[in-house]
């Protein structure tokens, strides 16, 4: 018997699967992203364990939001294409299409010196030498700071060559957010501005405080005139108050109603109110103003064309406008969808030709944070690759 109970126990540590197998499968089924395993242009492939966990972290976190690292153009590629590192190798470049928890599709950048990338354009659309490719680490560390690699594009291969001269090109570095560390403007940092709104509060606080004592005094006076009998004891102890408690001009007004002229120190104190309301109202009118200025950037020319909301208050007056201004340096470019960023934000809205969006994007740049000259909303074209 003894020999037979040790060859059943043999017999299921045989059937065990490894510990390295049991973690396999586990983290494969606990996995909430699906991807399609062959890509649609690049290494014949699947994608690398390590960036589909990145993925399926930053979907684990948010849900069906799309990460930072989408690639936002759908349109197929009717030019060649070349991919550069900084030194100027050639690299492959995958895109893969995510099928689940929502549709998008990513870059992979392939290097033999480092591990696969997910990749992104730096900006929204190409330049005049390619697209500068920035890669994103996950939701922990975010984008690397610097562009590890260019897209360029040309009709016939042969016609791409690598220049060094590319990356004398300013591109500013991103922080993990992707926002650019570029210098700002100081008013559009987040920090400065809260101790002078923390000091309107105390001095709105400040204002009131007179306010409040001049309706208690006001009130005591009508109990004291329908008093007959304390009227002048009533009427003095106000005056003492009054001037005791308000500035040398309260005082002054004081002597006045002790000679039995009120109308002065009325007059003063609707004065105060007057003014007091008006503070408030551009206190309040401050933090959101109704400047908003269009600026047209041309990233072929360096041209620039800005102009305020009161020239452009449709989205066709917008399209219309970009379309001339993007026509002086390109006659046969097709202006069909446009960028929009808001200076104070790094998110792209992009416009359709849809009235709705163009309200909303107004809607949206009044209510952002905003400089004292207003907000600016930057404006380019989508071009087709």
């Amino acid at each position: 018997m003894g020999d037979q109970v040790a060859i059943d126990v043999h017999s299921d540590e045989e059937r065990k699967p490894s510990l390295s197998a049991l973690d396999a499968d586990e983290q494969a089924s606990r996995r909430t992203i699906k991807i399609n395993p062959i890509p649609e242009y690049g290494p014949k492939q699947p994608m690398p364990d390590h960036l589909v966990d990145i993925l399926d972290e930053w979907h684990k976190e948010n849900g069906r939001k799309l990460p930072p690292c989408t690639y936002n153009n759908s349109k197929p590629c009717t030019n060649k294409w070349k991919v550069f590192d900084r030194e100027g190798r050639e690299l492959e470049l995958s895109k893969f299409d995510i099928l689940s928890p929502c549709a998008y599709s990513v870059l992979v950048l392939h290097s033999p010196d480092f591990p696969q990338k997910l990749v992104r354009s730096r900006w929204p659309n190409w330049t005049k030498h390619g697209s500068f490719l920035v890669a994103w680490r996950g939701v922990n560390n975010g984008f690397e700071a610097k562009c590890c690699a260019i897209r360029k594009f040309a009709p016939a291969l042969k016609d791409i060559v690598y220049s060094r001269d590319i990356w004398k090109v300013t591109v500013p570095d991103l922080d993990p957010e992707g926002e650019g560390i570029k210098k700002r403007h100081l008013s559009v940092a987040t920090a400065p501005p809260q101790p002078r709104v923390q000091n309107r509060g105390q001095e709105r606080e400040r204002e009131k405080e007179p306010e409040k004592r001049k309706r208690e005094h006001r009130l005591k006076r009508e109990v004291a005139t329908s008093n007959p009998s304390s009227g002048d004891a009533s009427e003095s102890s106000d005056e003492t108050d009054s001037s005791a408690e308000e500035s040398s001009d309260a005082s002054s007004s004081s002597e006045e109603e002790e000679d039995g002229n009120i109308t002065a120190p009325i007059v003063k104190r609707r004065r105060l109110q007057e003014q007091t309301s008006n503070t408030l109202a551009r206190t309040r009118k401050a933090p959101n103003p109704a400047k908003v200025t269009f600026k047209l950037v041309s990233y072929k020319s360096g041209a620039i064309r800005a102009f305020p909301l009161e020239e452009c208050k449709t989205g066709r007056d917008l399209f219309e406008k970009a379309r001339k201004f993007f026509r002086l340096f390109d006659k046969n470019v097709n202006v069909t969808i446009l960028s929009c960023q808001i200076s104070s934000e790094r998110a792209q809205h992009f416009l359709f030709g849809s009235e709705g969006e163009f309200e909303l994007l107004i809607k949206h740049a009044k209510e952002s944070k905003s400089t004292e000259d207003g907000v600016t909303i930057e404006v380019n074209h989508v071009l087709e690759p």
